[in-house]
């Protein structure tokens, strides 16, 4: 496993953190005792990361110490020969008058944090980086009328004098931007039928809504469990705030109100969930690696839909996802998935799945899934790569898959292609079918099969396939009948920015089926032929269901780009 880390020598593995809340002051008073082990040789200093809350106070093992702070950054000298230290720091955040915020979002009543991607230095004293994770134990501190739920498993809730303090523990780690403060007039529904319990938190009023929409969390928790291996958490909740889209915080999601009676419920909370695998379990060692998190979501999506709605769902959402992406490139521009120049679009969401759904299709669905559940056991708890990925894939399939990461991972843009199809009739009372296909592509080249479904005159069907790099590739087959249908890739399984049909952009083929009837290619053979593609060898081929097409684009309308 590889992971990112800086140059200071130190790795937190443990955050105690003390807050008391006042929703009416609108101040976070805190304390935060971290665990830190050295992880190299005489490490100098520890920084970690603070852009609103003042700092009064730092103890390095009991001893107060001078610290320096250059913007968001904080210095804490840590000479001294132990390889353990215990450091606390003592705080406190004034609100906003300007905005009467809390964490960036309103301080009535309900309240939730919103961390990534460097959002937990704006009420913490945090290391604010992905790769860092540690444990956390929270004494969070608040009016009675105030539920307070964060990170882990309540151990202990205590009233003195109308003030609450509640005590959660999470004993595996996370990094800071998975940290969590949802507080506010909650009602809670829990559900114990499955692995873990799931509970729902909200409003009084929005409670029956809430069990409407995400009551079937269990069936999804165990639905990916069936396929990554099992919920790597102890509890699940889903918290409903004022909010846009949702985010993943550790055991305790936060959820839009806005979804409740919506059509995008489901998927949001089919994304958010997987996201406890992929994102929490498995967290992207940088920013730049953020595809490893949202896009494997963005998939878990279109996995989610294709279980309730079969291959029709399948080719529905990946069709729908394409849509997303190439209209989201018109915004956005053109780059690569890896270190993106933009973390929340359709690049690294919709791109990142279609990336996925697309090596599935060459490996197989089991292979796929198998490699997936090797990575995640390669590099629990851990800070992921994209090579990470590529290692776990080559190791369960004994090939080398480098060629595909760097086409579609490091690579920017997509394919386009200008097919076509000729027909010829022989002496002999065949068909020789000439299938043609040339990239168009100027900044790159990809090499991917391009499947054909081919529908002859007399009623039968016929898959194809060929691969496709930057030059023209031709198929040519001998059959029995003409055609009067030729479709490219028939079961939406390409990533492309289009497909041009243009028969006479092509050449004719060598005869390979004996001695054309008609010399002249084309000519009396129905050449009004919409272009296919054919299948790797090793790659499923089926015959094409039905389109369920999906009007997702209103997804967009929710913000969605918060929906990490």
């Amino acid at each position: 496993m590889t992971a990112q880390v800086d140059d200071t020598g130190w790795d937190i593995s443990h955050y105690d953190i003390d807050l008391k809340v006042d929703p009416d002051a609108q101040t976070v008073a805190g304390t935060i005792t971290l665990t830190a082990d050295a992880n190299s040789t005489a490490p100098q200093s520890l920084v970690l990361h603070a852009d609103g809350p003042t700092i009064t106070q730092i103890t390095v093992d009991g001893a107060a110490v001078t610290w320096t702070q250059d913007g968001d950054d904080v210095q804490i000298p840590t000479t001294h020969a132990s390889d353990k230290l215990t450091l606390t720091i003592t705080y406190s955040v004034s609100g906003d008058d300007t905005t009467g915020s809390f964490l960036g979002l309103p301080w009535g009543q309900p309240i939730t944090s919103l961390n990534e991607p460097s959002g937990a230095r704006h009420w913490l004293v945090v290391r604010d980086v992905p790769w860092d994770k540690a444990t956390v134990t929270w004494h969070t501190t608040m009016p009675d009328d105030w539920t307070v739920i964060q990170n882990g498993i309540v151990t202990a809730q205590d009233s003195v004098d109308g003030w609450t303090t509640t005590v959660s523990e999470l004993d595996l780690p996370l990094p800071p931007y998975l940290m969590v403060l949802d507080a506010g007039d909650f009602d809670v529904w829990r559900d114990d039928s499955g692995a873990v319990p799931v509970e729902l938190w909200a409003a009084p009023d929005k409670l029956d809504a809430t069990i409407a929409d995400f009551g079937d969390t269990a069936d999804i928790i165990a639905f990916f469990a069936d396929i990554w291996g099992a919920y790597p958490w102890p509890i699940y909740r889903n918290v409903i705030a004022p909010f846009s889209g949702g985010m993943e915080h550790t055991t305790a999601t936060t959820l839009a109100d806005s979804l409740l009676g919506s059509d995008w419920a489901g998927i949001i909370n089919a994304h958010e969930i997987s996201h406890h695998w992929w994102g929490d379990y498995l967290t992207c060692a940088s920013w730049d690696e953020i595809w490893l998190n949202e896009g494997f979501a963005s998939f878990a999506e279109l996995r989610w839909y294709q279980d309730a709605y079969g291959e029709d769902g399948r080719q529905s959402y990946f069709d729908y996802q394409r849509s997303t992406y190439l209209d989201w490139k018109t915004y956005e521009g053109v780059f690569s998935l890896y270190s993106p120049n933009y973390m929340w679009g359709g690049t690294v969401y919709e791109k990142g799945s279609l990336v996925l759904d697309m090596l599935r299709s060459l490996v197989g669905t089991d292979t796929f899934d198998a490699a997936l559940r090797r990575y995640a056991d390669d590099n629990a708890h851990g800070a992921v790569t994209t090579p990470d990925l590529q290692a776990a894939f080559e190791a369960q399939t004994g090939e080398d898959w480098g060629w595909y990461f760097d086409q579609w991972v490091y690579q920017a843009d997509d394919p386009t292609y200008t097919v076509g199809v000729q027909q010829r009739l022989m002496t002999n009372g065949s068909w020789q079918i000439d299938l043609f296909a040339r990239q168009d592509n100027q900044a790159g080249s990809w090499t991917m099969p391009m499947d054909w479904l081919l529908i002859l005159d007399d009623g039968s069907t016929q898959d194809a396939s060929f691969w496709v790099d930057e030059n023209t590739a031709t198929l040519s087959l001998c059959l029995a009948a003409s055609l009067t249908d030729a479709q490219p890739d028939p079961q939406t399984r390409l990533l492309h920015g289009g497909i041009t049909r243009d028969d006479g952009a092509f050449q004719p083929i060598a005869l390979t089926c004996g001695q054309a009837a008609d010399p002249q290619p084309g000519s009396d053979t129905g050449d009004g032929l919409a272009p296919s593609s054919p299948a790797c060898s090793g790659c499923a081929s089926a015959h094409p269901v039905g389109g369920l097409w999906l009007s997702l684009l209103a997804l967009l309308c929710l913000q969605r780009r918060r929906t990490d």
